[in-house]
Parts: C-alpha cells; sequence; structure tokens
C-alpha cells in the first residue's frame, strides 16, 4: 500500500566511453587497473557497457587485482563490449549459485571467438580466451545475446576449473568453428537455446567432420 517501505537491492550501471587521440596512449572504456580496483553492488545487478576509444583499448579492462563481484545475496553481472581484456590477477564473481555473468558484444555485427583474441579491425571481433574465461567464476555464465548478425566461433579448446553452466547465445550466424577434438570441458552444462549449429565435412580431414564435442552435459533444445 501506499507508504509502506520496500526492500531494493542496489543496482550499479556504467556506461563508459574511451576519449583520447589516436597515438595518445591507451584509451579504455572502462579501466579497473589500478591495485584493488573494484565494482560491487550490495546484492543488485551490475551492468557494464564499455566501448574502446583510439589506438590499443580495450572497451573494458581489468589489470592489477580488478574485480567486478555481486555477494550471495545475489545479483547478475552484465559486460557488454566489442573488446573485454581481464588479465591473470584479474577476476569476474558472483557468489549466489542463481546469478549470471553474461559477456557480449556492444555492435549488432560484432563476432564472437571463444578462444581467440579481440580483433579491433575488420571484421571486428570480440575475443574470449580459455584463460580469461576461468577468471569469470560462476555458476552460470552465459555468452552472447541472442541478437545480431554475427556468428558465435570456437577456435581453441575451452575448460573451466569451477562447476559452472555455459549457454551460448549467437546471432544469426549461429555457432561455428569448431577444432577437432574436445571443444568444450566443464563440469556443468553448455546450452545453447536457439540458433543454427553449424557443422561442415571436410573431406580432407582425418576426422572429416568440423563439430562441437563436449566433455560434460549438453542441451541443444531450441537449436537448428
Amino acid at each position: 500500500s501506499e507508504g509502506s517501505p520496500r526492500s531494493v537491492r542496489p543496482r550499479v550501471v556504467v556506461n563508459a566511453t574511451g576519449a583520447g587521440s589516436v597515438g595518445s596512449g591507451y584509451n579504455q572504456g572502462l579501466e579497473l587497473g589500478s591495485t584493488g580496483s573494484r565494482i560491487s553492488s550490495g546484492g543488485g545487478y551490475i551492468s557494464i557497457t564499455g566501448a574502446a576509444g583510439p589506438g590499443a583499448s580495450a572497451g573494458i579492462y581489468l589489470a592489477d587485482n580488478g574485480l567486478i563481484s555481486t555477494p550471495a545475496a545475489g545479483g547478475n553481472i552484465l559486460l557488454s563490449s566489442d573488446s573485454i581484456s581481464i588479465d591473470g590477477t584479474s577476476s569476474v564473481n558472483t557468489t549466489n549459485l542463481a546469478s549470471i555473468v553474461q559477456l557480449t558484444r556492444n555492435d549488432f555485427g560484432t563476432l564472437i571467438n571463444l578462444g581467440g583474441a579481440d580483433v579491433t579491425d575488420s571484421p571486428v571481433t570480440l575475443g574470449l580466451s580459455d584463460a580469461e574465461l576461468d577468471r569469470v567464476q560462476t555458476a552460470n555464465l552465459s555468452i552472447g545475446s541472442g541478437s545480431g548478425t554475427g556468428n558465435l566461433s570456437i577456435t581453441a579448446p575451452i575448460s573451466h576449473p569451477n562447476a559452472t553452466n555455459i549457454t551460448l547465445l549467437p546471432g544469426a550466424g549461429g555457432v561455428s568453428g569448431f577444432n577437432v577434438g574436445t571443444n568444450i570441458s566443464l563440469a556443468g552444462t553448455v546450452s545453447i537455446p536457439f540458433g543454427k549449429l553449424n557443422a561442415v565435412m571436410f573431406s580432407t580431414d582425418p576426422d572429416p567432420f568440423l563439430r562441437l564435442k563436449v566433455a560434460g552435459s549438453v542441451n541443444l533444445t531450441g537449436t537448428t
């Protein structure tokens, strides 16, 4: 009723754009680069959108023990950028088992490459290496947003040290580019709830099918 107290979980929303000119150094969109820099919430969600400036820059850049986290009380984390860099001292953490970390692109046409590096030239690609994904500590990791024209590729083996469920949300291009061998290995479930799963046959390959091979559980409900 009117006047009744309400419990509101605080939320954190950051929109950051790198400034500066070409040749002026690093122009990150959002940089947590000083020792112990962090962004956290008291239980609400965190949404960070980062756009890189000119030069050798990232839209979202974590270094020197940088941390983005939500507590056991809950809260999802959304990182949206065409270039994300998480160094070996930094991490993105959720503690609540129902919370989700989502890593996705900004631009409609940006590609996503699991196992590769960011590409700032054409075609612009959000690259997420296996090591960077290991620094995302969450029970539920989503990659992509399910919108856009770019596809989501897996170009190197991906594993995860924690019990994590991974959901792949490709654009119109679907999920493709599998290496021969195990592509994803984890103690959790890999889900592709919609979109295309592109399997390509190469007659000259010893193993003729380029395919998604997972060590763990798989849920392809809704995939075509």
